[in-house]
């Protein structure tokens, strides 16, 4: 109902509503593929940059994202950056590694909540990691290592994105967080389990 009082019950043309809600999209998509291109080039040459910028600006999927009002190109964005980012950190686990691994997964989370997937993928390369670079000898020392700074990351990612979302709850009483949840999750088609850990983590 919102929606279409504001476009077309506001006196003002909803072509140019719909166009000035589109550009900033658009312009995502474009720099996602200008960030395609510059990493696939810095670690693969031009050759392996102009195609992967070929298939990605041709992909149907990105063309018909790529000019709507969603989320859905900032999350394959998202995962990207989260990916490169703690690739880097497993090839050089240094501390400005770690906390550029956590800005990217705090990006990441930001741009939609499947990029929670994130966190059992990470997980999943720093085994696969230890175990095809260590010696035996050293992969559970070097996988504790690596699942320690892994954890630092996500801490980082969650500082990253708390302020994000402060503004939502700094007046928001957790009883009423609680109601709240309760009522949006009526009738959802959720799972039993999923929806009996949200609600319980509403009010915390």
């Amino acid at each position: 109902d919102f929606g279409r009082e504001l476009l077309y019950h506001s006196n003002l043309d909803p072509d140019v509503i719909t166009r000035a809600a589109k550009a900033p999209l658009i312009l995502f998509t474009v720099a996602f593929g200008a960030v395609i291109f510059w990493w696939t080039r810095r670690h693969y040459g031009n050759a392996a940059a102009l195609l992967a910028l070929f298939l990605y600006a041709f992909s149907p999927t990105f063309l018909a994202h790529g000019r709507f009002v969603t989320n859905d190109v900032a999350a394959a964005a998202g995962f990207f950056v989260g990916i490169i980012g703690y690739l880097r950190f497993l090839r050089d686990p240094a501390r400005r590694n770690i906390v550029l691994a956590g800005l990217a997964m705090g990006f990441a989370f930001l741009t939609k909540y499947s990029t929670i997937e994130l966190v059992p993928v990470a997980v999943l390369l720093a085994v696969t990691w230890t175990l095809i670079h260590e010696e035996r000898g050293n992969r559970i020392r070097s996988l504790v290592r690596c699942l320690a700074g892994t954890a630092g990351i996500f801490l980082i990612a969650y500082l990253a994105i708390y302020p994000f979302y402060l503004h939502h709850t700094w007046n928001y009483p957790p009883k009423l967080q609680r109601v709240d949840t309760i009522a949006s999750l009526e009738g959802r088609g959720v799972g039993i389990t999923p929806k009996d850990i949200v609600i319980w983590a509403s009010d915390k």
